[in-house]
């Protein structure tokens, strides 16, 4: 028996990470179609009124590229942070895992207790005995 101690639930971190690629690569995709389709150039000779309208709508243009690339870096920034954590919770296993080894002899045997501990004599000297 192998007493280690070795929790290594990272698959939860390895998941998410998987996942959140998958979604920040999907948004940065549509993100990009999205601004390659997104201006037209003006026409010659148009109407004040058609000339109001592309100062609107490119001022909406800019509004929408301003939100998606202010999403796009969320998302970038979040991945990147629970990454971290992720790194973290790894050193952190790394360090422990070292720390719980430092106590086992070599072969992973437990480290031997003081015979006072004996639960037999324990529950003994608890009746009375001695």
């Amino acid at each position: 028996m192998d007493d280690r101690a070795e929790v290594k639930d990272t698959e939860s971190f390895n998941h998410f990470d998987q996942e959140m690629n998958s979604l920040v690569s999907g948004f940065d995709g549509q993100m990009q179609r999205a601004a390659n389709n997104s201006a037209s150039p003006a026409q010659a000779g148009g109407t004040d009124e058609s000339a109001a309208f592309m100062t609107q709508e490119r001022q909406a243009r800019d509004t929408l590229a301003k939100y998606l690339t202010q999403t796009s870096q969320g998302l970038h920034g979040y991945r990147t942070a629970v990454g971290a954590i992720s790194d973290q919770y790894g050193t952190l296993i790394t360090v422990t895992t070292a720390r719980m080894n430092a106590l086992l002899r070599p072969g992973n045997t437990p480290t031997g207790t003081d015979p006072m501990f004996n639960w037999p004599d324990v529950l003994n000297r608890q009746a009375g005995g001695h």
